[in-house]
């Protein structure tokens, strides 16, 4: 007996063994969160949501998602930046140089003495952004030079501050929507929401002008914006600071744009603008040198009536 109870042990230690050496495998599922449950932009939790702000997200908003835009519930915190949003305009592979863009929209007739005058619309988008909107102020005020600030609602909600200055300093605060979304996605009532939610957001300030997120709008899109008080203003020239060149290299660019008015797309929001911030600084001695002045975009000069701010 003593010797089959042996050989049944050393049976089981082998099998034991040989369990122990095969591999094994585990599956992780990670839970997914619907789109339509995405936080909008929480300051505690690490700044803004890139599903919602910024110009790296891929916006796919569509007529069948609810209409009403989430609020902050706080206001003053100061989201950090994010590295991971681009700008408006699409990186294109074109050769590298201060580029057209779309004309902006045109509500006043000029004469012709006004068409001589060198002009320059400085246009800023995705703001107020910590620290480069206070960064490209200061710049202005060194010059005198006055500029259009379009900024995202989520952003404003969260630097009034940001506002109040942009505002008494002489500068004007257009549309740039709620979520930075894309308009022609959205159904009439989205696109009133994004536009109406970040006036209320803005105020009285609020100037009667919009830019469209990634510059997409519809004949549909600029007459709901139009309904409520919009003039759609576009840009004539961008500066390509969304693949973040080296400033010298950005105000070389810049240098070719010799029309004279320039309505110039720049980003003062969306990720890191340090070389936007320092191209601007280089750039303001050399065109002031060339007899060019620097003015809030016609269409958005006064403010945007109260009963259209709602």
């Amino acid at each position: 007996m003593r010797r089959p109870r042996l050989l049944l042990a050393c049976t089981l230690a082998m099998l034991t063994l040989a369990a122990c050496s095969m591999p094994f495998s585990v599956t992780v599922r990670e839970h997914e969160v619907p789109a339509n449950q995405l936080r909008p932009l929480d300051p505690q939790a690490g700044g803004p949501n890139p599903a919602l702000v910024g110009d790296a997200a891929e916006a796919s908003p569509s007529s069948a998602a609810p209409s009403t835009i989430p609020t902050p519930a706080t206001t003053g915190a100061t989201p950090p930046p994010s590295t991971t949003l681009q700008p408006t305009p699409a990186p294109s592979t074109e050769k590298r140089s201060a580029k057209a863009g779309p004309s902006p929209s045109t509500t006043k007739q000029l004469t012709r003495q006004e068409k001589k005058r060198k002009v320059i619309y400085l246009t800023f988008d995705d703001g107020p952004w910590v620290p480069y909107t206070d960064e490209l102020l200061d710049i202005l005020a060194e010059y005198d030079a006055k500029a259009t600030f379009f900024v995202v609602g989520e952003m404003a909600a969260y630097h009034s501050d940001k506002l109040r200055r942009i505002h008494a300093e002489g500068h004007a605060i257009g549309n740039h929507t709620w979520g930075h979304a894309d308009l022609k996605k959205l159904s009439d009532q989205g696109v009133a929401d994004q536009l109406t939610q970040t006036a209320e957001t803005v105020g009285k300030n609020m100037a009667p002008c919009m830019r469209p997120p990634y510059g997409s709008a519809d004949s549909r899109v600029r007459r709901i914006s139009q309904e409520l008080g919009y003039a759609t203003v576009m840009w004539t020239t961008h500066a390509w600071d969304w693949e973040r060149p080296p400033a010298q290299r950005m105000a070389e660019d810049m240098r070719k744009a010799t029309q004279p008015h320039l309505n110039l797309l720049l980003h003062d929001g969306g990720g890191d603008r340090t070389n936007t911030v320092e191209a601007v600084r280089l750039m303001l001695p050399y065109w002031a040198s060339l007899g060019y002045t620097f003015e809030v975009v016609p269409e958005c000069a006064g403010r945007l009536p109260e009963n259209q701010r709602q």
